[in-house]
């Protein structure tokens, strides 16, 4: 019997699923529209983590910069 034989399994990893989709449509619409802020996607923690990380992935130059990773911050900052 493999690990998605049973029904609470399956429940489990759809619930899972479903989370991360919906998280992933949250940001993305905050990315459409920065006024909407963060907290709506992200917890308290995640935005302080994004703030320290986001410095490490922009790139040298304009074209290189990861503009969601900006809309992010800019947005918990707000």
């Amino acid at each position: 019997m493999t690990q998605l034989e049973s029904i609470e399994a399956i429940q489990r990893l759809s619930v899972l699923a479903i989370s991360v989709a919906v998280k992933t449509l949250q940001m993305m619409e905050g990315r459409e529209r920065p006024d909407i802020p963060a907290s709506i996607a992200l917890s308290e923690q995640e935005q302080q983590c994004l703030l320290q990380i986001a410095p490490t992935l922009e790139g040298k130059t304009s074209i290189t910069k990861i503009e969601i990773m900006r809309g992010l911050i800019a947005t918990c900052m707000l």
